[in-house]
């Protein structure tokens, strides 16, 4: 539990765009965004005033202070909420404001189910992390539940997914803006720890963000954002949101428990244990809420994403004339965006096959149409059709419903209770291409 939570916030971290903040007071130690509304000029028109604190906010993303940045769009988006700068930031860090109070949050968790080392790891950890306010961040949970098990971290991972989704859905919406990102090169490669020496931030009582005139964008970096950028980031917050969602699909109570004795194991052969088929049938019926379809399950979205992928698809293939000028990639047309070389497209597969053909199927395949595969078995070639969409369209509602009800002598399944495996294999024929021929020696 332990190590997935500090991936998940490591991993934030490492996604924030790079950029710092400005202070154009020569004369002062300390720069100041004022949050406080009633003090901003009433004769500056509000799309002016909010672009101006948006532009202020963007000077904060980094990885450490996105927090402070999320309170000056928000106060950009209360003077204009059509900004886009700010909604596009905004947007950007929603799932990483998920990650407020995480590892208090988490504390539970590691205190009852981790060992003695991964307990001192933990507490090490909070006692390096650099003081500032992401430390703060992270430590406060502000009256958030305490996240003691399997089932309350995907919980929180719901949470996660929902600001991915609203950032993936204001992309999708808003292909046609075109922005200029404004990144300081002073925190390019930067860790967190050199990051919280170099410009510390702070929030006052007064509503005042302060910061050290260190920040000084100095050597700012422009990224330009057209189309063709938009539907990368897009389809790029589509696959961390699609991990997410498999993630949280179905209730994984009592598996850190379950797997814990399969962790750093081998066999007499120094072959590392894996639960056989029948050890994790045993695990589902021995718990009664693992295995279980949750209720704020992402599935069904992930169909969605795949056709926003054929969409984007044919969108690349009529622009090529734009989009790959020379017919070929080059890194000379987009050097300021956020994707640096051409987008150039064949038409044709790397197997020959008409990639509109291919559009085509994938649209088909999306909503539940078959398709012929052929799987090599031991000896033999297994032909018949297969429904790829079908377990997110409808997902089965328990996990054992998918399970095997037979197994050979080693525990490995050789026969599913639903020949069909959840509609996936409509000619019932799932045991043959998805699980292996009975075993004889156990160590194969």
């Amino acid at each position: 539990m332990k190590k997935i939570v500090n991936k998940v916030v490591l991993g934030a971290c490492l996604m924030s765009l790079m950029t710092a903040c400005t202070n154009n007071n020569k004369n002062n130690n300390k720069g100041k965004i004022n949050l406080n509304p009633n003090a901003y000029d009433k004769s500056i028109p509000a799309n002016q005033l909010a672009e101006e604190l948006a532009l202020a906010g963007e000077q904060l993303m980094d990885p450490i202070r996105f927090m402070y940045a999320d309170l000056v769009f928000s106060r950009a988006l209360n003077i204009d909420p059509n900004n886009k700068r700010a909604q596009f930031y905004k947007g950007f860090v929603a799932s990483f404001m998920k990650l407020r109070g995480i590892y208090k949050r988490v504390e539970p968790a590691v205190l009852k189910h981790g060992d003695a080392d991964a307990i001192k790891e933990y507490k090490e950890t909070v006692a390096r992390f650099p003081k500032s306010g992401f430390k703060t961040f992270l430590l406060d949970n502000s009256g958030k539940a305490d996240i003691s098990n399997e089932s309350e971290f995907q919980d929180y991972l719901d949470e996660y997914r929902t600001g991915q989704n609203d950032f993936r859905k204001f992309l999708k919406a808003n292909k046609e803006m075109n922005l200029t990102l404004h990144i300081n090169v002073l925190f390019a490669g930067a860790t967190v720890d050199n990051a919280s020496e170099e410009c510390s931030v702070q929030l006052t009582s007064e509503n005042y963000i302060e910061y050290d005139k260190k920040c000084d964008l100095l050597n700012a970096l422009t990224i330009k954002l057209d189309k063709a950028d938009i539907e990368a980031l897009q389809h790029m917050q589509a696959g961390m949101q699609m991990y997410t969602s498999l993630v949280t699909a179905y209730d994984l109570n009592g598996f850190s428990k379950f797997i814990s004795k399969y962790d750093d194991n081998t066999d007499i052969y120094e072959v590392p244990l894996t639960p056989t088929h029948k050890e994790i049938v045993g695990y589902f019926k021995s718990n009664a809420k693992a295995g279980k379809l949750r209720t704020n399950n992402g599935l069904k979205d992930i169909i969605g994403m795949g056709s926003d992928v054929v969409a984007a698809t044919r969108w690349v293939l009529k622009q090529q004339k734009t989009l790959c000028p020379s017919g070929k990639e080059t890194r000379k047309n987009r050097k300021r965006n956020f994707i640096k070389s051409d987008v150039c497209l064949s038409k044709l597969t790397d197997d020959n096959q008409n990639i509109n053909d291919v559009l085509d199927k994938m649209t088909n395949y999306l909503s539940g149409g078959v398709m012929n595969i052929e799987v090599e078995k031991t000896g033999r070639t297994v032909s018949t059709l297969m429904r790829p969409a079908a377990l997110l369209l409808n997902p089965v509602d328990d996990l054992l419903k998918l399970a095997p009800d037979k197994f050979d002598k080693c525990g490995q399944g050789t026969s599913f209770s639903d020949k069909t495996f959840g509609g996936m294999f409509p000619n019932g024929d799932a045991s043959k291409v998805l699980l292996k021929d009975p075993q004889v020696n156990c160590y194969d």
